[in-house]
């Protein structure tokens, strides 16, 4: 058998390969990765399209004082890549939109956008692995991202072009700035 040399038992004892390598290097800013890339050898089923009538939703303007609720009659996006990352510090993860590459969800021809429907939708869901502190003054330290890339389905693109219901009302959160 062949003996490792220093750097490779270095890089093994850190467990780091060269796509966390790259990783690293796009949430500095100085590349970018392919959406998934994080999840898509660590196993083949990673999740299942489930049935939306499983979500009750909130109905009418008049809910609080009816507490009516119905199924959901579905989405207009759908799980398209999950990944995970770990960083030093918050702010290399709040923006990850553009530090990773989507063009293997988008297909040749289509825009970005959808009748003023984002076609990629990225969720972020950030979590610390710091102690809190409530005397203290930190603000961002290191901890672990999990980012959701959602794609616009075909009951999206026509709630998109109809403009109506759900689809006008998330137009309008797109569209003004909240604050």
């Amino acid at each position: 058998t062949r003996r490792r040399s220093k750097k490779e038992t270095k890089a093994s004892k850190g467990n780091r390969s060269e796509s966390m390598l790259g990783m690293d290097r796009a949430l500095l800013g100085t590349g970018r990765i392919i959406a998934g890339i994080t999840t898509s050898r660590r196993s083949i089923r990673k999740w299942e399209p489930i049935e939306p009538s499983t979500f009750k939703l909130r109905c009418g303007p008049d809910y609080r004082r009816n507490g009516f609720k119905k199924p959901s009659v579905g989405s207009f996006y759908d799980i398209a890549a999950v990944d995970t990352f770990r960083s030093k510090e918050k702010k290399y993860v709040s923006n990850i939109g553009n530090k990773v590459d989507m063009s293997e969800l988008i297909q040749p021809g289509e825009d970005g956008w959808y009748h003023g429907l984002p076609r990629i939708w990225v969720v972020v869901l950030q979590i610390p692995d710091y102690a809190p502190s409530v005397l203290a003054s930190v603000q961002d330290g290191e901890g672990v991202a999990i980012c959701f890339y959602f794609k616009l389905n075909k009951r999206g693109e026509e709630a998109a072009k109809e403009g109506k219901g759900c689809a006008k009302v998330m137009k309008k959160f797109l569209r003004e700035v909240i604050s």
